[in-house]
């Protein structure tokens, strides 16, 4: 009976010592090439060349790459001043934004884990999709 009840103790103890645990980093760096990506969660990071079209530059961005206030919407760029965000050039609801890294940043995500991003790269971030009445639209956590 004694080693039943500390069996109990045990897994209780383990199961709420583990909750969600954060993936390990992942890395996007100059050895991979374009049109390889990594997901965080809703998010897609596809390394691409440098665009040849004119990029329409946020002037004033506050890091946050998905709409909301919710956790699952914290994809989180460490620190803006590394990087130079532009408007995406997809026009449908995956379309999220270009990255430029000037140096090398890391996105955040509290359930997500983090997708670190060497300097001078060029990165496409789209939204994951959902069907919703026969409508596509963006999947926001």
């Amino acid at each position: 009976m004694a080693v039943a009840t500390s069996a109990v103790v045990l897994i209780e103890r383990i199961s709420k010592s583990v909750k969600n645990p954060k993936p390990d980093a992942i890395r996007l760096h100059k050895a991979n090439t374009d049109g390889e990506w990594v997901r965080q969660g809703d998010l897609y990071f596809e390394i691409i060349a440098k665009p040849k079209n004119a990029l329409n530059k946020i002037q004033k961005f506050d890091g946050q790459l998905a709409e909301g206030s919710q956790r699952g919407s914290r994809h989180i760029i460490n620190n803006v001043k590394k990087v130079e965000v532009f408007r995406s050039l997809r026009s449908g609801p995956e379309a999220g934004y270009i990255l430029h890294t000037l140096e090398d940043i890391e996105v955040n995500h509290p359930d997500h884990g983090t997708v670190c991003i060497e300097a001078d790269m060029w990165i496409d971030v789209t939204y994951q999709l959902n069907m919703v009445s026969n409508a596509v639209r963006a999947v926001r956590d």
